[in-house]
């Protein structure tokens, strides 16, 4: 089996549901025999059926046994895919670089919970960040995956229109109760005069305003809790090519094998688990995302003084709300950006930000409907998204960049 199908198989042993039973893999092979990780020593090398299904609604506990699930499947992946003779020389070494990452990410939670935050940032920057041992990406390569899906989508004929823009676009969404057009600056993150209104999320701490921002009007909506359509703001920005991110979303499951993921894979699952509960004042499964972003904003302090430098992330909604577009055939809908200020103001927002990130325009429902002039991007896609109304958005904020005039005469031409 070849590198490309290293990551389906993967996720193949990582959904599966008997997976938490560990009844697929034999405990007491010789290559699973370092497998484990620091909480819960007490019961190393014991299968995890022993645990009370009370222990296992437990962070911690839930957090240790996700990233064994993520070893397990790594092993058996590379066993599959490579084969018994082959398995040894593939992996050496990879699978305890790969625990090794595991480890400080739970010891750095347990230091978190200990009231140590600063202690547990500092365990996952010297893991992770220092020495420049991860990589980053930036919008260049956004473009690249653009283009190949684009000639893609022109060779099986799923597309017509040769001048469709190959900007990144990406978009941000305001809820009111009433008709409101918001300009830029209401458009942006929260104002630094207006930080008491922040609030903790995945990768947002209390106090400190960033700014968020999806790849789909709908990926917004979601994030949103799905509010009204008809009163909500959507905004269109257009970043830089050269704006850097660290790139949190699961390789593609066609991806050749990378070993660059040995250490982002276990960030990734830590930080993509599912709330417990939603409606609680602490969230346990946000500490590790705010971990990592504060990692980041310390490496870009010392490393990149002034420049931008975000996340991007895969929606953890896809796994809790019943999804008009299913996530396997629509992943690109389900990707979201966070990127935190550069430096703080008494007032307003991040110039670095602005600069970085071009706002285009802000519309509404009511006004594609009703005041704007309608110019639609004439794209005959064969998909169910560009059907509705999320895309219709899109396409209305895009449509209004591609009018030019055709010399003095006037003739308006897309």
């Amino acid at each position: 089996m070849s590198d490309t199908k290293f990551y389906k198989t993967l996720y193949g042993y990582l959904n599966r549901e008997d997976v938490g039973k560990w009844g697929w893999v034999n405990l007491s092979d010789e290559k699973y025999k370092n497998i484990d990780l620091e909480l819960s020593s007490k019961r190393r090398g014991e299968e995890d059926e022993s645990y009370t299904s009370e222990e296992k609604e437990y962070y911690p506990l839930r957090l240790k046994l996700r990233l064994k699930r993520l070893l397990y499947s790594y092993a058996k992946a590379a066993e599959n895919c490579w084969g018994i003779r082959r398995y040894e020389s593939k992996t050496k070494g990879k699978l305890q670089k790969m625990g090794e990452v595991c480890d400080v990410l739970v010891l750095a939670y347990k230091k978190a919970a200990s009231g140590e935050r600063s202690k547990a940032v500092n365990l996952l920057y010297d893991k992770i960040f220092k020495d420049d041992k991860i990589e980053f990406s930036d919008f260049t390569m956004v473009l690249e995956e653009m283009d190949k899906d684009l000639k893609s989508k022109r060779k099986n004929k799923k597309i017509t229109q040769e001048g469709v823009s190959q900007d990144v676009c990406l978009y941000r969404m305001r809820p009111t109760e009433k008709y409101e057009l918001f300009n830029e600056n209401g458009m942006s993150h929260i104002p630094f005069n207006l930080a008491h209104n922040t609030s903790n999320e995945r990768y947002s701490i209390c106090g400190l305003p960033s700014l968020y921002l999806a790849s789909s009007v709908y990926g917004c909506w979601i994030e949103m809790n799905c509010p009204r359509i008809e009163t909500v703001n959507v905004a269109l920005f257009i970043p830089k090519e050269e704006t850097k991110f660290l790139d949190l979303c699961y390789p593609d499951e066609n991806e050749s094998y990378d070993d660059k993921y040995l250490i982002l894979l276990p960030i990734i699952v830590a930080c993509d688990m599912v709330v417990k509960y939603p409606n609680a004042n602490y969230k346990y499964e946000y500490t590790i995302p705010q971990l990592i972003l504060e990692c980041l904003v310390k490496y870009r302090n010392e490393k990149m003084p002034g420049k931008v430098l975000g996340i991007k992330y895969i929606s953890v909604k896809r796994e809790t709300m019943k999804l008009e577009y299913d996530y396997q055939h629509f992943k690109r809908l389900y990707y979201n950006y966070v990127f935190p200020p550069v430096e703080i103001e008494d007032t307003g927002q991040c110039r670095f930000l602005k600069e970085n990130f071009r706002f285009e325009r802000v519309t509404t429902c009511f006004n594609m409907q009703n005041i704007d002039p309608k110019f639609p991007l004439q794209l005959k896609y064969a998909d169910k998204y560009e059907q509705g109304i999320f895309f219709q958005l899109e396409n209305h904020l895009k449509a209004s960049r591609m009018l030019t005039y055709e010399s003095q005469r006037g003739a308006l031409t897309l």
